[in-house]
């Protein structure tokens, strides 16, 4: 072989070493650390990273800019002033079984199902009695499917399904009713398509939340202006409310997706009440437990965590978890105003196209979770059709027992007195 076919090749090899003799600044950090583990060169030492005082209750570590801040595997999520987060990934709390909230001050505990009591003897009010009675029947389909639209219905069900004549409800005579309910139904099969394509697709939780359970949520509360659903992804509860370990740790800040609130401007007299009660430190300028902008006039009454599909149940767990920390961060708030007795509040959880209700009961000995039942499912006409009547009675309850009982035992509200002449 001829030395001329012999020196390109040695050159090339020659300059490979030029390569790699970049300095830090010219290459990439992923690159860099590629070359240097490739080629065995040693790796430059970097300092220790910088460890927060453990007793430091600042969170200036939170607002460090990204600039200044060191390199580590997470870096938590910047916060604003209103409560809600930068763009990007929710923080990471250690806390992510309700087992782990029993180490809190007050105990957080879940609870797979009711417990069983004499008829004197309830872990129930009345009013739980009867919001739950009138969701377990609703959840075997009775009076869910509207009779004028009883033949569409049929037409789009499967062979295994039926319309049964105790899932039947009569319409009002009204000559609008009927065009309403057919534009429902066209929602409700608007909506099984969209639920079925983002299972198979395997779509994001915040493809969910954007294509089935929020235009559920306002296709249910439609014809009810004094309630509203939201979208409180980014919203987080403030720190002073959040649920303490017995070793004095704050749990980090944990999300719900959806929530169910009254609209206390429908009566202007409240409204303006809880403006001036609210009127507090700026930490604290809210009637929920969140600076998030939605949440600071309008009381929530049904918190919603969704989640997508995961194996092994754990995201069953973790939306457990932060339906617990939540809840207990609004507890806490609400002791702040409360003036006597406490109400079970319902909750729930989305997996995928399953809702779950639970109910959230606060005793002096702990804050308890406690799993009822399952409310429908969105991948069929009759489960959107028994989800819509469940969401619909929940908001009967919260604009009814709920919001008296958080106008008179939370804001200790009275009506003015309306004079009568002689």
């Amino acid at each position: 072989m001829s030395d001329s076919s012999v020196a390109p090749a040695a050159a090339g090899r020659r300059r490979q070493p030029l390569r790699s003799a970049k300095t830090d600044e010219d290459v990439p950090t992923g690159r860099l650390l590629r070359l240097h583990l490739s080629q065995s060169v040693p790796f430059p030492s970097l300092p220790p990273p910088v460890v927060a005082d453990a007793q430091s209750s600042s969170p200036d570590w939170e607002l460090q800019s990204t600039a200044s801040a060191p390199i580590s595997a997470t870096r938590p999520t910047t916060y604003s002033a209103a409560g809600s987060s930068q763009k990007g990934s929710r923080s990471r709390s250690p806390i992510k079984s309700p087992l782990d909230l029993r180490f809190t001050t007050k105990p957080l505990r879940y609870e797979p199902a009711l417990p069983a009591v004499s008829a004197t003897s309830s872990t129930l009010s009345d009013v739980d009695k009867s919001l739950l009675r009138d969701l377990k029947k609703i959840a075997t389909g009775q009076g869910t499917i509207p009779r004028s639209v009883q033949q569409e219905v049929e037409d789009v069900l499967g062979e295994l399904d039926e319309v049964a004549y105790w899932m039947l409800r009569d319409d009002d005579e009204d000559s609008t009713v009927l065009p309403r309910l057919r534009r429902e139904f066209d929602d409700v099969k608007d909506l099984v398509a969209r639920s079925i394509e983002c299972d198979v697709m395997e779509m994001s939780e915040a493809a969910w939340n954007t294509d089935v359970h929020m235009p559920l949520l306002h296709l249910a509360l439609r014809g009810s202006p004094a309630v509203g659903a939201y979208n409180i992804t980014t919203a987080r509860p403030c720190r002073e409310l959040l649920p303490k370990s017995l070793a004095v740790e704050e749990s980090e800040a944990k999300l719900v997706d959806l929530s169910i609130n009254v609209r206390p401007e429908m009566e202007p007299a409240v409204a303006e009440h809880i403006r001036l009660l609210a009127a507090e430190p700026v930490s604290l300028r809210t009637i929920n437990q969140s600076l998030y902008k939605s949440l600071c006039w309008r009381p929530s009454a049904v918190c919603i965590e969704t989640k997508g599909a995961a194996s092994g149940g754990t995201n069953e767990l973790e939306a457990r978890s932060q339906l617990l920390q939540w809840t207990s961060a609004w507890l806490t708030r609400m002791r702040s105003f409360l003036h006597a007795r406490s109400l079970g509040f319902p909750a729930i959880i989305v997996s995928c196209s399953a809702w779950h209700l639970y109910l959230i009961k606060d005793t002096s000995a702990a804050v308890t979770m406690y799993s009822i039942l399952e409310l429908g499912d969105t991948h069929s006409v009759l489960g959107i059709y028994k989800l819509l009547s469940s969401l619909r009675r929940l908001a009967e309850w919260a604009k009814g027992p709920f919001w008296s009982w958080f106008k008179q035992d939370v804001l200790a509200f009275q009506a003015p007195e309306i004079s009568q002449a002689c």
